[in-house]
């Protein structure tokens, strides 16, 4: 084990990917006192998050190897930014409408800035996705009539009824909710849950 850990690119990875999980987890301790270090633990998420490209299907590809890692890296921190949402914005629905009067003013605020932050990590969910196909599949015939490539074909239409429930959710919830449609609120968590379940099949 020691042997691994120390001469292997792969025992380097996975003990820098350590080092980064226990600093992680003490950054978020602290920040509950301090909120700006929430900062640090963003910037150490991304790292953790490098640590898998460093050793996924792009750090073997022939060329552009560096691009390869920095578009997968791109691809895993625009899903862990969506998913993460996702679930923080799920979590946060009732204690809206138990906490606030106007909770559906609030709410109608609050998907107005999410809407954008989901926006951007759709965007580059999109083009780093498009990068690595092209990449590790190069060919219609190669998606086609590859295992890689038909696995990223059912991943792919796994991922379109995503994007239709977050369609329905930015323009008819968002819509509903400011016009002080109060049962667009339960609407709205329905969808994100839809949404998570079928971010799941897709992964």
């Amino acid at each position: 084990l020691s042997e691994t850990v120390a001469n292997s690119r792969f025992g380097q990875i996975w003990l820098a990917r350590l080092v980064y999980w226990i600093g992680f987890g003490v950054v978020l301790w602290l920040a509950r006192s301090e909120r700006s270090l929430y900062w640090v633990a963003l910037i150490i998420g991304g790292q953790l998050l490098l640590t898998t490209s460093l050793y996924s299907h792009a750090s073997a590809a022939p060329v552009d190897t560096t691009a390869a890692i920095a578009g997968d890296w791109l691809h895993l921190t625009a899903t862990a930014v969506w998913i993460g949402g996702l679930v923080q914005f799920a979590a946060i629905i009732g204690i809206v409408r138990r906490d606030f009067s106007s909770s559906t003013q609030t709410l109608s605020t609050l998907v107005d800035y999410f809407s954008n932050f989901a926006r951007v990590a759709v965007a580059g969910l999109i083009v780093s996705g498009f990068y690595a196909a092209w990449l590790q599949v190069g060919s219609v015939d190669g998606l086609l009539n590859t295992t890689y490539g038909r696995v990223l074909l059912i991943k792919i239409i796994l991922v379109l009824p995503l994007l239709a429930i977050s369609g329905v959710n930015l323009i008819f919830t968002r819509r509903g909710l400011q016009q002080a449609g109060s049962r667009w609120a339960g609407h709205q968590r329905r969808l994100i849950g839809a949404e998570l379940a079928q971010i799941g099949r897709a992964h």
